[in-house]
């Protein structure tokens, strides 16, 4: 069921789709964002920001901060896709989520998948375009640490430390596909 037109660009590190619609939708809500990566099963984005007065709670009490955007949909017409890497073969589609009779939401109008593409710093022509990561509490830093089993807490007690002993897996991280790019024209 098409009538949402889809545009997706990326660069070696993210994929920004944006998208939109002829005709009005009624009932709807936001949109989910369906994504393949490959030739795994397509899966849906999740958002960290979901309806006002919402009070689910996880396993410990602490309200949900992240659901698939078919429960918590985008409520916007553009969406960058942090997750995305060098290399990452992917495509999307952009599902409208409205409200039924039921008081539910449901499947609406959905864009076409886009074309796979392949996550590359090549511009053509022999140039490429490489980027580096801020030292922020960023979705970048946020998979860092999450693969340490490092807290925020850890993290800012840490955080002096570690810029004065050059943890140098985070700063290949934060260096992103630049550092690689520099360190390889440079021969090292």
């Amino acid at each position: 069921m098409s009538g949402i037109i889809l545009k997706v660009f990326s660069n070696a590190d993210d994929v920004h789709l944006v998208w939109r619609h002829e005709n009005d939708i009624p009932g709807c809500l936001g949109f989910a964002i369906e994504c393949r990566r490959g030739d795994a099963e397509p899966k849906y984005l999740s958002n960290r920001v979901g309806f006002e007065g919402d009070t689910e709670v996880d396993d410990q009490g602490e309200r949900l901060t992240s659901r698939s955007s078919q429960i918590w949909p985008f409520q916007r017409y553009d969406w960058t896709d942090h997750a995305a890497d060098l290399g990452d073969v992917i495509a999307y589609r952009v599902v409208a989520r409205v409200l039924g009779d039921d008081g539910k939401l449901k499947d609406g109008l959905s864009s076409d998948w886009s074309e796979a593409l392949t996550l590359s710093a090549g511009c053509g022509d022999g140039v490429s375009v490489h980027f580096n990561r801020g030292y922020v509490l960023s979705q970048f830093m946020a998979r860092y640490m999450k693969r340490k089993g490092i807290t925020l807490a850890e993290l800012k007690a840490t955080a002096v430390v570690v810029s004065q002993q050059v943890d140098r897996e985070v700063r290949a991280f934060l260096g992103g596909t630049l550092r690689e790019a520099m360190l390889g024209i440079m021969g090292e």
